[in-house]
């Protein structure tokens, strides 16, 4: 944003900079929305009929446009829809430093809303306990017995701004994050 007047300035394809936006400016990023190193840590660790089980996955390397972005950090939306908190940074002063232009200037799909979406999630942790069958033994008719409690989706580690960095698309609007659940159960083997 340019601290005189608020309005955008752009890099054109020889690196310098304007305030015009045109599709005859678009560079190749070398960023891509397909991750090239993606991967899963499962582990299990068993001890006295208490059993952990942790599942991990990750996805590095990945960018997506953060489409939300256009619509809650542009002024020329808000009369019609709710927006970011980041808009109260929005240039009003010449002088002023800030990456939010002024509410008569127009923003753009450009690299600004494009995001590094590489992610670490804990996608689920299981703590179980199974009764001793010593113990099942001893009620006649149930030969096993465990119970157990279920966390999936529980964290994520990303610097992605958007809901969820786990979106099958190269941007995101209005798509769903993966829901954190809780879970209790018990099993019985008769």
């Amino acid at each position: 944003v340019d601290p005189r007047d608020g309005q955008n300035v752009w890099l054109d394809k020889n690196g310098n900079q304007t305030k015009i936006y045109s599709d005859d400016h678009e560079v190749m990023t070398g960023k891509n929305q397909y991750a090239p190193w993606s991967g899963g840590l499962n582990t299990t660790v068993m001890w006295k009929g208490i059993q952990l089980d942790i599942q991990m996955t990750g996805m590095f390397g990945r960018y997506m446009l953060n489409n939300e972005r256009y619509f809650t950090e542009n002024a020329g939306f808000s009369s019609n829809g709710n927006q970011s908190t980041t808009m109260f940074n929005m240039w009003t002063k010449p002088g002023q430093i800030t990456d939010i232009p002024a509410a008569d200037a127009d923003i753009e799909f450009d690299t600004h809303l494009l995001e590094n979406a590489s992610f670490a999630r804990v996608k689920l942790i299981q703590l179980s306990y199974t009764f001793p069958k010593s113990l099942m033994a001893k009620t006649g008719f149930i030969k096993g017995a465990k119970v157990y409690f279920i966390g999936r989706n529980l964290f994520t580690f990303t610097g992605y701004q958007g809901y969820d960095p786990e979106v099958d698309s190269n941007l995101t609007l209005g798509n769903y994050p993966n829901t954190r659940q809780f879970s209790f159960g018990a099993q019985f083997t008769f």
